[in-house]
């Protein structure tokens, strides 16, 4: 697997240094002002600007810099309220989680404050309608989340990402492109970047796909990076009890919440005598230097049934989504290495968490059972898609 680059300064040095999975303790020794510096970047605002875009709402930079608005797409379908009710889950369980692994962290999440809702909320849209851009007061008295923004890159990690992947002909075009302010990185480490792509004509940092090739080539640890999702994902299902179902990993700013949780006994042992442990000084980290890997969107997510139906069911979900988990069955020796790390990983946090939860009994043979399950439902589907190749090839054969 990768590891970090010697120190440089050259963009890729830098991004494996910003973008590097550290412990939490190596990150609480930056320097403060390094913390800060994504939170100074942020526009001030009197309306409600744009800046994503998902199945069922539209997210809107608030007047608060620090919160996001998502409008509901739908106000009948009720996605939106289960985005609420699950990821309210979800985060609590983070939050009870997050020392019971070690130096290994579980990716940040993000905290929703409130659900706003018609007729309670009528008085609010009268008052702040016409924040929204134009295009988008309609239709109005939808319901909306607030909740944490995940802060976007750093410029520097911005800059140093469209020098590095970003044709040349267009990267100042790129760097002037405000919407490139609003920088997050899908991290797929189940997907390489094709090599025949067609060559690019716009360059967009929002949502940005960074495929595992793309962070071997920064020397990211994707180990690391793997065992943090194994672990997100080890507690969606045996904490929060969801089956994960389209959630996505991202790679944003540091958030800019403190960590005011107590440290467990376990965790103080692990800590030098004498360290300072105040909220000014430990922030609450998901082991990322410069950026965190965040876990996002549950508006999909359904309970979790703890039996096999409930394993079969999770095991479609995680394979079905885009491509953020490592995957089984991949063609590449260092895919092949990764999923073991993460498969590994997986089991590891699945049973720290039912040995601290005192299960026992048939349960706790589900995340075996989650795991073959889900490399038995890939194997048949890569079966299926070979044979509808070989079938398109033969056809397109026979018409020459």
């Amino acid at each position: 697997m990768s590891r970090n680059a010697s120190i440089g300064d050259d963009p890729i040095s830098r991004l494996s240094r910003n973008l590097s999975a550290t412990s939490m303790l190596q990150a609480s020794i930056q320097q403060p002002e390094a913390i800060h510096d994504v939170a100074l970047e942020y526009r001030k605002t009197q309306n409600f600007r744009k800046i994503g875009e998902g199945w069922c709402g539209i997210v809107f930079e608030h007047t608060d810099p620090s919160t996001v608005l998502k409008k509901a797409k739908n106000k009948e379908n009720g996605t939106l309220w289960n985005d609420y009710v699950m990821q309210t889950r979800v985060h609590g369980e983070f939050a009870r989680a997050q020392y019971l692994f070690g130096v290994q962290r579980p990716p940040y999440t993000t905290h929703v404050m409130y659900f706003s809702s018609p007729p309670e909320s009528d008085k609010w849209w009268a008052e702040n309608i016409s924040k929204f851009p134009v295009e988008y007061q309609e239709p109005s008295h939808m319901p909306f989340l607030c909740l944490e923004r995940i802060p976007p890159l750093s410029r520097e990690i911005r800059e140093d990402l469209i020098d590095v992947f970003c044709p040349e002909k267009i990267r100042e075009e790129a760097k002037n492109e405000a919407a490139n302010n609003d920088c997050i990185a899908r991290l797929y480490l189940g997907r390489r970047r094709e090599q025949n792509a067609r060559p690019q004509k716009y360059f967009s940092l929002r949502n940005f796909p960074l495929r595992v090739n793309m962070a071997e080539e920064l020397h990211l640890d994707t180990d690391s990076l793997a065992v943090q999702m194994a672990i997100g994902l080890a507690i969606c299902h045996w904490r929060a009890r969801v089956d994960a179902n389209d959630v996505e990993f991202v790679l944003g700013g540091p958030s800019t919440a403190l960590n005011i949780a107590p440290f467990t006994a376990a965790q103080l042992e692990n800590l030098p005598e004498g360290s300072d442990t105040t909220p000014s000084s430990i922030r609450d980290s998901s082991g990322m230097g410069m950026a965190h890997l965040w876990m996002l969107d549950y508006d999909k997510c359904r309970n979790m049934m703890m039996n096999e139906e409930g394993v079969k069911g999770a095991a479609r979900a995680a394979e079905d989504n885009d491509p953020y988990f490592p995957k089984p069955h991949m063609s590449e020796v260092s895919d092949q290495e990764l999923w073991q790390r993460f498969k590994t990983a997986y089991l590891e946090a699945s049973q720290t968490i039912m040995r601290v939860d005192e299960i026992q009994g048939e349960m706790l043979e589900l995340p075996a059972k989650f795991l073959r399950e889900w490399e038995d439902y890939r194997k048949v589907k890569i079966a299926k898609q070979n044979e509808i190749r070989s079938v398109t090839t033969s056809e397109d054969g026979s018409r020459k």
